[in-house]
């Protein structure tokens, strides 16, 4: 048996695939390097984003509002989960809002769909 490959990874982890999208490399970088495999990055709104099972979707995106790119997914997808991420503290909206930097908050979010609890304190760590 090969030594390396019974060792989880976190794809292996995780019951559900998490994907994140961000206009700024630099968070898409910070997010991916916190995560690893555990969460695909998106620099736009493509089909094999949303063909991830929970979205979480920066609010300024760029020229486009990520509150409309959310909107629009959750009308044609009305059972996916969808969170907003933010750095405007007094964002209001139907989606549940994610504070940008507060990786606590994202690890909650990975713990509340299905992260093997080992996996989620990996990442908390």
């Amino acid at each position: 048996m090969d030594e390396g490959n019974d060792k989880p990874g976190f794809r292996r982890e995780f019951s559900m695939r998490f994907a994140f999208l961000d206009d700024s490399e630099s968070h898409r970088v910070l997010v991916e390097a916190y995560f690893g495999d555990g969460i695909s990055v998106f620099s736009e709104c493509t089909d094999e984003f949303i063909d991830h099972d929970v979205l979480l979707i920066d609010y300024l995106l760029g020229a486009d509002n990520g509150l409309y790119i959310a909107r629009d997914i959750k009308e044609k997808h009305p059972s996916k989960p969808i969170y907003m991420i933010t750095a405007c503290y007094n964002l209001e909206c139907e989606f549940p809002v994610i504070p940008k930097g507060d990786m606590k908050a994202v690890v909650d979010v990975l713990r509340d769909h299905g992260v093997n609890p080992s996996a989620a304190s990996l990442l908390s760590e």
